[in-house]
Order: structure tokens, then sequence, then C-alpha cells
């Protein structure tokens, strides 16, 4: 591999994507932006963080279709169950 070209393995689209939601965009950020994510077959992970308390939502592909939601709240992290 010649120096500064990137390789063929970093090539395509991302694994994990996070994104701070506001209150103008965060209706969008779940919605239809989530729904082209979808369609990105190298996107494993899709972080929604709140920006006005600590919570997150964890969206995992599963089953190359399926996305599990797991939503943690709480300083702590704590998952919900």
């Amino acid at each position: 591999m010649r120096t500064g070209t990137p390789s063929s393995a970093l090539c395509g689209g991302p694994s994990l994507i996070v994104e701070v939601l506001s209150r103008s965009t965060k209706f969008y950020d779940r919605g239809l932006k989530f729904e082209h994510y979808r369609q990105t077959p190298e996107l494993h992970h899709y972080l929604l963080l709140a920006q006005e308390r600590p919570h997150a939502e964890l969206f995992e592909r599963r089953d190359g279709a399926a996305w599990l939601l797991t939503e943690y709240d709480g300083v702590r992290g704590n998952p919900f169950p």
C-alpha cells in the first residue's frame, strides 16, 4: 500500500453513526434520516444522544435487517428493562 492512499478496507459506509438530538430535528433523526441510514449495509449501530438530559437510544442491526433498540437513562447509563 502506498503512503497517503486509503486502504480498501477503509472504504465504504460507516458502521456507527452518532447523532446529538435537538428539539428541532429529533423527529427527523428518528424517522426519515434513520430510514435512509438503514439502507447502508455497513451500518450496524445508530446512537442517538439526548441534548437536554442523560438519555441515549442505541439501535443495533440484528440478522441483517432487524434493528434492536436499547435505551439508556440516567448518569450511570442503566438500560431500561
